[in-house]
């Protein structure tokens, strides 16, 4: 083998090792200890309020001076 051919085999070597950092890191973040308090309120978003309930965007009560 040449020196550029092993040269090259530490490519996937390092996309592994980013891969399984970049993974780790993942579960960290979504199991940290807030994440169970944002996940639960986020969770219910949909079920608050009606969207009926809710006036428009166009038609929000304005603050007058």
């Amino acid at each position: 083998m040449t020196g550029e051919a092993t040269d090259l085999m530490i490519f996937p070597k390092i996309g592994l090792i980013l891969f399984f950092g970049f993974f780790v890191g993942l579960l960290v973040w979504v199991y940290r200890r807030r994440g169970r308090k944002i996940y639960d309120k986020e969770s219910m978003i949909p079920f608050d309020e009606a969207p009926e309930a809710q006036p428009p965007i166009d038609e929000a009560p304005k603050d007058e001076p």
